[in-house]
């Protein structure tokens, strides 16, 4: 069974992007608690062993399924929160976007700073079992 499956839609002005997306309960006090994330690399979404660059400034869709455990009892009134960004942070290989290999890739490739536009035709999925004894 899938936890829950993301289908993000967006054009990009370069040929790939890393992101990451995570999934946070906001309980009806404000706390806010990480259920889950996914880390992922938008050329290898449809296979993950063959690269398909995306087209720049062309609507792209992404999908992916997460399969990490997810297991919390929702508050009556808590809300469900997704942040979606790029993947850029010190401990991680940054993808510059050019289509080369991300492991040749530097800053000098990268010319122009990436520019994201989300169509708002995104949609994710969850997997929800209801526990009818309370």
């Amino acid at each position: 069974m899938k936890l829950f499956l993301e289908n993000l839609e967006f054009a990009i002005n370069k040929k790939d992007v890393d992101f990451s997306l995570v999934l946070y309960q906001l309980t009806p006090a404000g706390t806010y608690y990480n259920l889950s994330y996914y880390i992922g690399r938008a050329s290898f979404a449809k296979d993950t062993e063959r690269r398909n660059l995306l087209i720049p400034n062309q609507n792209t869709q992404v999908s992916f399924t997460n399969s990490k455990l997810i297991s919390k009892k929702l508050e009556k009134g808590s809300r469900i929160v997704i942040v979606v960004n790029v993947n850029k942070n010190n401990n991680a290989q940054i993808n510059y976007g050019t289509g080369k290999d991300v492991n040749l890739e530097s800053i000098k490739d990268a010319e122009t700073p990436l520019e994201i536009s989300f169509t708002g035709k995104s949609s994710i999925s969850l997997a929800v079992w209801n526990d009818s004894k309370n």
